[in-house]
């Protein structure tokens, strides 16, 4: 027994908590998350995107184009996707590499509880 679970598939600490394996998102599946995006926020992020297009900034032009009110940048929404994802989900391992003077990868373990 002690070797099969040596032997795992899943992570070391996963195989232990089964209400931890990591899920699979599969087509139809729906995560949501609501985040209200403050005019500030729309603001600083049309600094950096240099979009200043009047259907972000005045609820007249919004309107008349066809919305109830101001839109925020659609990138800026994309923005929370990555956090929208990996709050759905356990990721049993996190790596990223880095240059330095010898070859190494790094590799995190991230449990949420």
């Amino acid at each position: 027994m002690f070797i099969n679970n040596l032997l795992s598939t899943k992570p070391p600490l996963l195989r232990y908590f089964s209400s931890l394996e990591p899920r699979i998102l599969k087509t139809g599946d729906i995560l949501r998350q609501t985040r209200i995006f403050s005019s500030e926020d729309v603001v600083e992020y049309s600094k950096v995107s240099h979009d200043s297009n009047p259907l972000h900034f005045n609820s007249e032009s919004a309107r008349n184009a066809g919305f109830d009110d101001r839109l925020v940048h659609g990138m800026l929404v994309a923005s929370m996707f990555p956090q929208i994802i990996s709050s759905h989900f356990v990721s049993p391992t996190v790596s990223f590499s880095f240059f330095s003077s010898f070859p190494c990868v790094v590799l995190w373990l991230l449990l949420i509880l």
